[in-house]
Parts: C-alpha cells; sequence; structure tokens
C-alpha cells in the first residue's frame, strides 16, 4: 500500500473556487480524502508527502484530442490544423502522417507527452493514425491515456481502424476508442470510448465539448488556451475533457488525476494564493512541481520522473532523419 500526502497546499476546485490551505490524501493511485487544515492523524502518515507553501493544487487537465505524433514535425510548416480540418482533409501537415513510420509516431508522441507532463496534462487524448506507436510512448511517458483512431474522417484516415485498436494491449491506465467523423462503429467493436466530431462540437454520451477555443495541435499548450480562452476554458480542461472520455469521472475523487502548482515565484508568482484564480495564471504559463496521472505520480519538484534528456536526445536523432526525408512539406508551408 503507497500513500501519498498533498499537504499545505491551496485547492481550486473545477469552477476555480479556492479553498485552504488544506491536504489531499492518496492511497494506491486513488483520493481518500480532502479537506481543509490539517490531516487527522491517521491520514498524517505517508510514504511520500508533497506540497507545501504558495502552492495551489488543481485537478490536472485533460487534453483536447490532439494529433500528437505530429508535435515533432511542428516546424515543417506554418499552416494551421482544425477540427474541420481533421473532418474534411486537406494541408501539408495532415498529409504527413501517411508518411510517418511507427518509430517516428512513438518518439514524435513521446516527447509531446514529456511536455504535456509538464504543462500539468494529466489525461492525454491522442488521435492517431498510429494507434500502438501511441500506445508505447503512453506506457513509456507512464501517462494514463486516452487513443482514439479516427472513423470517417479525411484528414486522418486509418485502414480497419478497428483493427488498428486491436493491436493495442489492454490496459487499467488505457482506454481506447474512436473519433467518428462519419459513419458508426461496428456494434461488435470492444471500445471504451466513442467521441463524435459533429457541427463544431465533441460528443459524447451527455456531455458535448464545443470545439471553437480548442484545437488539435499539440504543440498548443493548455495554458495557451487557457490564457485566451478563460474561465471557460479552464473548466472544459479540468471537467468536461475528463467525462466526454471517461462519464464517471468526478474531480478530487477516484484514481487522482492532479496537478500542483508552483506560486512562490515568476512564472506563476502569486502574493496571495488564496486570491488566485487558475485561468488568470494561463498567460504566465505556470511551473507545474507535482503531476499524478491517473494515480501515478509523474511529475515530481518540476521533473519528469520517467523521461528526460536521453529520452529527448534519442527522439532528436530519429526525426532529424524524417526530417530529410520529409522536407517537401517545409517548402511547401513556406515555413
Amino acid at each position: 500500500m503507497v500513500r501519498l500526502l498533498i499537504h499545505g497546499v491551496y485547492i481550486a476546485d473545477v469552477d476555480g473556487s479556492i479553498r485552504g490551505p488544506g491536504f489531499i490524501y492518496i492511497r494506491d493511485g486513488a483520493i481518500q480524502a480532502v479537506g481543509e487544515g490539517e490531516p487527522p492523524e491517521e491520514l498524517s502518515l505517508a510514504e511520500l508527502v508533497l506540497g507545501g507553501d504558495n502552492r495551489l493544487a488543481m485537478p490536472g487537465f485533460a487534453s483536447p484530442p490532439v494529433l500528437a505524433e505530429l508535435y515533432g514535425f511542428r516546424f515543417l510548416s506554418d499552416e494551421r490544423i482544425s477540427y474541420a480540418s481533421i473532418a474534411a482533409g486537406g494541408g501539408c501537415l495532415l498529409s504527413l502522417l501517411s508518411d510517418i513510420d511507427e518509430e517516428e509516431a512513438y518518439y514524435s508522441a513521446l516527447m509531446w507527452l514529456y511536455e504535456a507532463a509538464l504543462n500539468g496534462v494529466s489525461r492525454p487524448v491522442i488521435v492517431t493514425a498510429n494507434p500502438r506507436a501511441a500506445a508505447r510512448a503512453s506506457e513509456a511517458a507512464e501517462m494514463s491515456s486516452v487513443i482514439l483512431v479516427p472513423l470517417g474522417c479525411r484528414g486522418v484516415s486509418v485502414d480497419k481502424p478497428i483493427d488498428a485498436l486491436d493491436s493495442i494491449p489492454s490496459s487499467a491506465r488505457l482506454r481506447r476508442g474512436v473519433l467518428v467523423c462519419e459513419g458508426e462503429p461496428p456494434s461488435s467493436a470492444d471500445l471504451d470510448v466513442v467521441v463524435r466530431l459533429s457541427n463544431g462540437k465533441l460528443l459524447a454520451g451527455n456531455t458535448a465539448v464545443d470545439v471553437s477555443t480548442l484545437t488539435p495541435e499539440p504543440w498548443v499548450s493548455p495554458w495557451s488556451l487557457i490564457a485566451l480562452g478563460g474561465e471557460a476554458v479552464y473548466k472544459v480542461l479540468v471537467s468536461d475533457m475528463h467525462r466526454l472520455v471517461d462519464s464517471g469521472y468526478e474531480a478530487f475523487q477516484g484514481q487522482a488525476h492532479v496537478q500542483v502548482v508552483d506560486l512562490t515565484e515568476p512564472p506563476g508568482w502569486a502574493p496571495q494564493p488564496a486570491a488566485a484564480k487558475p485561468w488568470r495564471l494561463g498567460s504566465s504559463r505556470p511551473r507545474i512541481e507535482t503531476l499524478l496521472s491517473g494515480g501515478r505520480l509523474v511529475v515530481d519538484n518540476g521533473e519528469h520522473l520517467a523521461l528526460g534528456v536521453d529520452a529527448a536526445g534519442k527522439a532528436a536523432r530519429v526525426l532529424a532523419e524524417a526530417y530529410d526525408r520529409l522536407g517537401s512539406c517545409r517548402r511547401e508551408g513556406g515555413g
């Protein structure tokens, strides 16, 4: 039994209200208690104690569905990608998806997952033409991810999408599903998630998310989205996107999706954390001191615990060779 205590932090809820200082107690990856003041004696013993003064604990972000395997190739063109272009097709960067091999897709997705964790993303949602590479990257990054294979999407096509999903080993930390632009998944398909892209919205069950303030571009950080969209986008990323891919999700309940932001100094400095509004931190892109993804500690003291300079160096070597092969997109995109 592993016990973790986040102690002495202010706590931001889904609506942005701040309470505390207080604590979050986690056992075996699941949140057992959240409260103000000192934890009860029975919750004060833990193998790992985190937090401290001038820290703000928030729900971890669920990313919008992003094309993670394009992250490493973002310098090949200046063009923008939207959910409309995923549905309708067109553009140089999207055309690269058919030319990127599995190893290149793996390292590109891995580096996005690395950066995403350091930006507070605890539940990556990946739209991919190469689900096996995305699943491998998620496992290496120790992230609790959602892998969506496009179905009926002209911009990102996959032959036999259900068969492609079946190539991913089942895992309690990996949810598998489809992003449907047109058509229907077969009733016999074993899917954890079915998300529909229709009329500018992402739809699943009773949850609908307007994509007008979101982007599938993996190089746009959640903090950048919040800086532009304010409170509404903050609520989407800490609640609605989680519920889109996990209908039973509730912030600060169940398997821990938690980030702790350091407000002691810039970036993100706040003289009084109790007065902070999480969406006001967007333009600062604050330092993420701690991140738990699906109950697993992924970032501690601002450092990713599974990835570092060696992984980044290997990714650079693999993708440098890909840049030489895919240079035509750079010329056409004008980047």
